[in-house]
């Protein structure tokens, strides 16, 4: 638990030096630098090159952030981290809504690595839903769940890792226009039909089903002089 509030903390001051020690050792070295090196640090540098970024604008919602690959998922939500306002939060809904994002592209069950920074007006969070202040309730959830969505939908839709930095993604009405991704570049070929077989090349219908000739009788004459 220590460990993982303290990667919380971490991304939540990319700029800040973190360092975990245990008995006079240190165990855990956060160098302060960048928000996608505090992901790389936290999250493991194997995501270097399979992170999508998130930059989403809709209204007062702005959401920001990574996202990994959907092959990199994982069977809990532990990859996963929200921030709102700049509070680390835990919301099942929240992290449902980014799953959805991803849309068939994750398996059934799994969840998706990623850190992401959402920012809305400060009376539309009610942060009081539970003393460790990590539980948040949205005056608008719905509205907000549909942005996270969003914003990862928009994010996978991007032709290649890493879109240029500053370029925001708008809303869109529908996610269906959403680009899927592309179908296979020639269609599958036809199986050609096999060849008509003649009726009558193995077998004659008639003499299959004609009734069998009935069996020859012979007479014999018997012998006056055999003796029983």
């Amino acid at each position: 638990h220590i460990t993982d509030l303290l990667n919380a903390m971490a991304l939540a001051y990319p700029h800040v030096y973190f360092e975990l020690f245990h008995n006079g050792r240190s165990l855990k070295q956060l160098i302060d630098g960048k928000p996608y090196e505090r992901v790389l640090t936290v999250l493991g540098q194997t995501l270097k090159d399979a992170l999508y970024e998130v930059n989403y604008a809709s209204g007062d919602i702005k959401i920001s952030g990574y996202i990994a690959d959907p092959a990199l998922a994982r069977k809990t939500s532990m990859g996963i981290y929200a921030f709102v306002n700049g509070r680390f939060v835990k919301n099942a809904a929240l992290f449902q809504a980014l799953r959805d994002g991803y849309h068939q592209r994750l398996v059934k069950g799994l969840y998706p690595l990623g850190v992401l920074y959402i920012n809305l007006p400060f009376e539309d969070v009610d942060v009081n839903v539970h003393p460790a202040k990590t539980l948040v309730r949205f005056a608008e959830q719905n509205k907000v769940f549909f942005a996270v969505k969003q914003a990862a939908a928009l994010a996978l839709g991007s032709a290649a890792f890493m879109p240029k930095p500053g370029a925001v993604q708008t809303a869109v009405d529908d996610l269906a226009t959403v680009p899927e991704p592309e179908a296979f570049a020639s269609p599958v070929p036809e199986l050609e039909k096999p060849a008509a077989v003649p009726e009558n090349r193995f077998f004659d219908k008639e003499k299959l089903f004609a009734a069998p000739p009935a069996p020859k009788l012979e007479s014999r004459t018997l012998d006056s002089s055999m003796h029983f």
